[in-house]
């Protein structure tokens, strides 16, 4: 096992040069435990009952032919975890980042696992879901949206800087630095890359 986590770790330095996995904090594996904990409560909550409301036969809201649906649920994992996951890594690979990489993979699994288990606690206890094929109330629809744009948009936030950020003049490229979370970065909190705050006499004439 040691020889393989060494070769592992070997690969990963050759990879990623010097970045390597210096930035890793262990406090990341508890941010993981609670996202796959998240999706494990879902999966539990999902296997309950639902309320069954009662209903009008001749309600014309549901009063609509039956249709199949137009994008199945096999599809929406492509859609919503699997291709994001691939273009993450894909990118995070052109840009040879392994912070990048670990960043989007747990801002991803988080999203998807906290919207997964409080959309399941709700439209358990409540009977909501799509309003695509004449099923249900589009107000079931928006909520949900809301909820899900909520847990993604904390997600993202949590690991990396807002796309909105100003510094200086520049707009600031939101996906380019990941926030080291449990680390200081002495480079983040000074302006020069000599790692003091003051500038030294041979410095005097850069920029500012």
């Amino acid at each position: 096992m040691s020889s393989f986590v060494a070769a592992v770790r070997k690969r990963a330095n050759e990879t990623f040069l010097q970045e390597s996995f210096q930035w890793f904090d262990r406090s990341y594996l508890v941010d993981w435990a609670f996202a796959t904990l998240a999706w494990i409560l879902a999966w539990m909550i999902k296997g309950l009952p639902p309320f069954e409301r009662e209903f009008s036969a001749d309600d014309p809201l549901i009063s609509h032919a039956n249709r199949p649906n137009t994008i199945g649920g096999d599809l929406t994992w492509w859609l919503a975890l699997l291709v994001p996951l691939g273009t993450i890594a894909v990118i995070g690979m052109l840009k040879v980042s392994a912070v990048e990489i670990h960043h989007g993979f747990l801002g991803l699994w988080a999203a998807r696992g906290y919207n997964a288990l409080v959309t399941e606690a709700l439209k358990n206890r409540v009977a909501v879901s799509r309003v695509e094929d004449y099923r249900h109330h589009k107000e079931d629809v928006i909520v949900g949206s809301l909820i899900g744009i909520g847990a993604a948009t904390v997600s993202y936030l949590i690991y990396w800087p807002s796309p909105f950020t100003l510094q200086g003049n520049d707009l600031q490229k939101g996906a380019s630095r990941p926030r080291i979370v449990y680390r200081d970065s002495e480079q983040e909190r000074t302006r020069h890359d000599y790692n003091y705050e003051l500038a030294g006499m041979e410095h005097a004439t850069e920029e500012v």
